[in-house]
């Protein structure tokens, strides 16, 4: 693996640190890069096609998606396909409990594994012929999904069943929930909002901007 300087190629999509020395950087047109240094320096993987995003959970387990999903056991090494280019729209949006259960969204789909490597699309997601933007899990059971139209998708069964919470003014681009209750939401225009009732209603949190 060739070693690069601190520039890395651009546009990167995502960054993927598991502490302040080891991390992994995604981009559309370039292969995957990895650094051990805290990014002094980097060493770059296959380049894959479709491999747009990355999400680590561990220096060995990750995976990847875009195009199509893939898994890795060896930090990057090597990949495995998992959903194929002719299963999966554009994917842009992850998140794991842990080494085995996980969400992938984007475009009009939502893909979950309990294994780390069988993904299943979701059914009974309400649909509006809306994007699905972003995921967010607490465990195994309770997590939420934003759409393109504002609205915040729950389940509490594990995603056998979801109900819209409410539809925001514009569309989460980001969410993190602490808890089951409490939360945090950004919006298309970088507004900041706070949940306090697992999401059902938000109150905007003041920025400060230049």
């Amino acid at each position: 693996m060739a070693s690069l300087p601190r520039e890395l190629p651009t546009p990167i999509y995502n960054l993927s640190f598991l502490d302040e020395k080891t991390g992994y950087v995604s981009s559309r047109w370039h292969a995957l890069q990895k650094t051990k240094d805290g990014g002094s320096t980097w060493t770059s993987g296959k380049s894959i096609e479709g491999l747009n995003y990355i999400h680590f959970i561990d220096e060995k387990k990750g995976w990847a998606f875009g195009g199509a999903i893939w898994h890795t056991n060896d930090g990057g090494e090597n990949w495995k396909q998992d959903i194929g280019y002719e299963l999966v729209n554009d994917l842009w949006s992850a998140d794991f409990v842990d080494s085995a259960n996980g969400w992938i969204v984007g475009s009009d789909q939502v893909w979950h594994t309990t294994d780390g490597e069988i993904w299943q699309s979701v059914p009974n997601l309400p649909h509006s012929n809306q994007k699905f933007l972003v995921v967010d899990f607490i465990d195994r059971q309770q997590g939420w999904v934003s759409r393109s139209d504002g609205s915040l998708l729950h389940s509490v069964d594990g995603g056998i069943n979801w109900q819209v919470l409410t539809v925001l003014p514009q569309s989460a681009t980001a969410i993190r929930f602490v808890s089951s209750q409490e939360g945090f939401a950004l919006n298309t225009k970088a507004d900041l909002f706070h949940s306090m009732d697992g999401g059902s209603t938000w109150t905007p949190l003041p920025l400060a901007r230049k």
